[in-house]
């Protein structure tokens, strides 16, 4: 029998709501890929919101502490503000999707990274070993699996329901696309 038949049989909904920023994105795909199996397992649909907006603040924080230690002082950030109007020496983005792009057309344009500028992204995207991308990695996979884990711990006990807060997980993985700005 399927969920819906099962849900309109006990007159319960055993549908869970998975609510993302973008599901455009790679990293948030990964996480809803990953969570998405335990609940329709257990017998529950899914149904997926998409907000199209972004969560990354830890992320943009070790990006910038990265590149402020290397030396960079004109950081931008694509994806968001940009600090001034002077040429920057390093670019963060705000998934490592953009910054692969970046690689990309700065080779095109003549431009050699790290040396004539850095280049880092976010999210930890299976391409970035590959291209040497320094990156903050969040760990989708593992987010997915830690929420869909917590929301089956309250489902299936609503007495144990009671808020806990854990940090995501995150690192930074330096890599050959950042380095001290030229003087």
């Amino acid at each position: 029998m399927s969920s819906t038949a099962s849900s309109l049989a006990s007159d319960r909904n055993r549908n869970v709501g998975v609510v993302v920023p973008s599901v455009a994105r790679w990293y948030y795909s990964q996480i809803v890929d990953s969570g998405a199996a335990s609940p329709l397992e257990d017998g529950y649909g899914l149904t997926l919101y998409n907000l199209n907006e972004d969560a990354g603040h830890r992320a943009r924080e070790l990006a910038t502490e990265h590149l402020i230690d290397l030396g960079h002082r004109r950081i931008a950030h694509i994806g968001g503000p940009l600090p001034g109007a002077e040429t920057p020496t390093a670019v963060f983005y705000a998934s490592d999707e953009m910054a692969i792009g970046t690689i990309i057309a700065a080779r095109e344009l003549g431009l050699r990274v790290p040396e004539d500028i850095s280049v880092i992204g976010i999210d930890g995207h299976e391409l970035v070993e590959a291209l040497g991308l320094t990156t903050v990695a969040r760990y989708p996979h593992q987010q997915g699996q830690r929420a869909v884990q917590r929301l089956l711990e309250i489902l299936q006990d609503p007495d144990a329901h009671r808020p806990t807060h854990r940090d995501a997980r995150t690192a930074l993985i330096i890599r050959s696309r950042t380095a001290a700005p030229a003087v």
